[in-house]
């Protein structure tokens, strides 16, 4: 268990935010890339992967950012997104884990 196990994502999640540089802005499109390529989608489904969900998943519900763990499986559309709108986020780390 990490140093924040059971505690409130919403004293976490600001740490986090603050560690990479991401504003609320940010925060609200990588809730918008979830909901368009996570399997949340009720739309066209081809860009959508379990990858795309867990990877955006972890950094939003659970405050674990894991590249390493679910990239591999990402579709290319999410990964270009990624790797131009928030390339701090290619990395694990799993510090701000709160479950």
């Amino acid at each position: 268990m990490g140093k924040y196990f059971g505690i409130s994502r919403y004293e976490i999640q600001p740490l986090l935010m603050q560690k990479y540089h991401l504003s609320d802005t940010d925060w609200d499109r990588l809730t918008e890339l979830w909901h368009t390529y996570g399997m949340r989608h009720t739309g066209d489904m081809s860009n959508c992967t379990p990858s795309n969900h867990y990877y955006l998943q972890g950094i939003l519900e659970h405050l674990a950012i894991e590249w390493d763990s679910w990239n591999e499986g990402m579709s290319k559309q999410l990964k270009d997104i990624i790797q131009t709108e928030f390339p701090q986020l290619i990395v694990q780390d799993r510090e701000f884990e709160i479950d």
